[in-house]
């Protein structure tokens, strides 16, 4: 029987219903230490990047608090670098102090995926100054590590519904961000928890035809014996028509979604986070790549997939007892920063006006039973770029993605 998919767009007041590893506790509010009828709930947002003033995120957080707080999980993503005592900016990146990790504690938050294109900024120091930063503060964090398998790892949360496995991983890294294996005589680089994906650029056989005779003409080499034609700085292959193919590294999707795999024959629910900029047949849509890797997440079986990084809201899908949400968008994206990430290749790719939704999801068995996204307001107040509340105006869907 053909498998029946849901998939819903847009940030309105949504409503879905549906039929080495580091332990961490973290002390429950009241309305979080109980489980009743055995039913789980997780918040999660978007990005989360902000300067080192932290008025503007204190004034907003009375608005989104309580809906943090209501999840026996809150997660967001972690975009920036955390010391002990940040006291300027950095053009390498986001940077912010301890005063930072305080406030997101005590805005709700109780895990942070930290696989991002923004986690290497500050180099192995700012990797390991982050770590110490949010243990000191009692944030759990996943996505990054000391080598390639501890980065892997999912961090354990501790729930009054059970042990609560997160995994994060990223698509979209620069060269020297990934975590590396330690091997027998080499010791691992620390990093970033890589899903690694590679574009192939097919052309129609009448297309490949011409551009290998015209690349010939102008003195340029000739298809190799595997077919690939260098034209400039691009490889192109005959296929049976033209379009650009990404797949993603088999090794990396084997080895993670062994990871899901092992953590969901223990946990009361597995989430997986991903960063990802790479876009699909709009800026609105995920890339192909994305959305058969995060299907392929719930069929090894985690319960939620979430994603943020194009800094807009993607589409949420319900998929064989699972929750898809393809990005969320911001949930902190301080404008008054912008000019750090001039020399970020995806930040820049991504440029537009703020946006995002914080997403309220149940959760028995490990199965979806309901989900509510909430629509956030990014520009409500200057300085742009911290969460309020979307007037219902402001909350309308903005139609399917494709």
């Amino acid at each position: 029987m053909r498998r029946r998919v849901a998939i819903v767009a847009g940030v309105s007041f949504l409503v879905i219903a549906a039929g080495g590893v580091a332990a961490w506790r973290w002390t429950h509010p009241d309305q979080r230490a109980v489980c009743p009828e055995g039913v789980l709930k997780v918040a999660a947002v978007g990005d989360i990047m902000m300067g080192l003033d932290l008025d503007p995120a204190a004034q907003a957080a009375p608005e989104t608090k309580p809906i943090l707080q209501a999840g026996h999980v809150a997660l967001g993503s972690l975009s920036m670098t955390l010391t002990a005592n940040a006291q300027n900016e950095d053009a390498r990146g986001p940077i912010g102090s301890a005063k930072h990790a305080r406030l997101l504690r005590d805005w709700g938050f109780t895990v942070l995926a930290r696989a991002n294109d923004h986690a290497a900024d500050f180099g192995r120091e700012g990797l390991e100054a982050t770590g110490e930063v949010l243990r000191r503060s009692d944030l759990a964090f996943a996505g990054v590590g000391s080598d390639l398998a501890a980065a892997r790892n999912p961090v354990w949360i501790q729930t009054a519904c059970g042990p609560v496995a997160v995994i994060s991983l990223a698509t979209s890294l620069r060269d020297g961000d990934t975590a590396t294996p330690t091997r027998s005589n080499i010791a691992g680089r620390p990093g970033v928890n890589p899903l690694r994906h590679q574009t192939r650029l097919l052309l129609d056989p009448a297309t490949y035809r011409s551009l290998a005779a015209q690349t010939a003409n102008l003195g340029g080499a000739k298809p190799g014996a595997d077919g690939r034609l260098a034209v400039l700085d691009k490889i192109f292959e005959p296929g049976e028509r033209t379009e650009s193919v990404t797949a993603v590294d088999p090794r990396d999707q084997a080895e993670i979604l062994a990871v899901i795999a092992d953590a969901r024959k223990t946990a009361a629910l597995v989430i997986v986070s991903f960063h990802s900029h790479e876009r699909g047949a709009n800026a609105d849509a995920p890339a192909p790549f994305i959305q058969a890797f995060a299907r392929a997440a719930v069929d090894a079986g985690a319960g939620l997939v979430v994603g943020d990084g194009p800094h807009r809201v993607r589409l949420l899908e319900s998929y064989r007892g699972g929750l898809i949400a393809y990005s969320l968008g911001d949930f902190i994206a301080d404008r008054r920063i912008a000019a750090s990430l001039a020399s970020n290749p995806f930040d820049v790719s991504d440029a537009g006006p703020p946006g995002g939704a914080l997403l309220s999801a149940s959760f028995k068995n490990g199965k979806v039973v309901s989900s509510h996204l909430t629509a956030l307001d990014l520009t409500a107040k200057e300085p742009e770029g911290f969460p309020f509340l979307a007037s219902p105006q402001k909350a309308q869907p903005s139609g399917p993605a494709s």
